[in-house]
């Protein structure tokens, strides 16, 4: 991830946003993600390589949005999400999977589970970038609900 002083300046008018991204590929994290994410100079990515670390990271910066792997090492993304929504701090926060083998019924028992979306790989920019607004969308009216 570049540097704070790489990233482009964030346009006048625009909050600053967080959008944490939980993936145990590496390859995936650098050359998909992380390139979609710096298209956005509202956005500064945070990554985890796991579960675990990706709810450390949520608790600690509060990010906006979260996808992630739905198998990851020592949490499942659901159980990651159901962390995550049981802590006022975080429960704000939308995730969604990307995954390679995503059967219907696997999608449908996500979004009835916990996901805000669920998106399959190979990644369509379109599709990620569009629910990526979504989600930033998302939880903003969640915020201000809260308050």
């Amino acid at each position: 991830m570049p540097a704070a002083s790489d990233s482009p300046p964030v346009p006048a008018g625009a909050r600053p946003r967080t959008v944490l991204y939980v993936e145990d590929n590496l390859a995936n994290m650098i050359t998909g993600i992380e390139q979609l994410v710096a298209r956005r100079p509202d956005l500064r990515l945070l990554t985890a390589v796991d579960g675990t670390l990706g709810i450390q990271a949520a608790a600690h910066r509060s990010a906006d949005g979260d996808p992630d792997g739905h198998h990851l090492p020592g949490i499942s993304g659901v159980e990651a999400l159901k962390v995550l929504r049981a802590d006022r701090a975080t429960a704000h926060i939308p995730s969604w999977p990307s995954v390679r083998n995503a059967m219907p019924r696997d999608i449908e028992k996500g979004l009835q589970a916990v996901f805000f979306r669920y998106l399959t790989k190979p990644i369509k920019i379109d599709e990620f970038m569009h629910t990526l607004d979504a989600a930033l969308e998302f939880a903003e009216e969640q915020l201000c609900r809260r308050k």
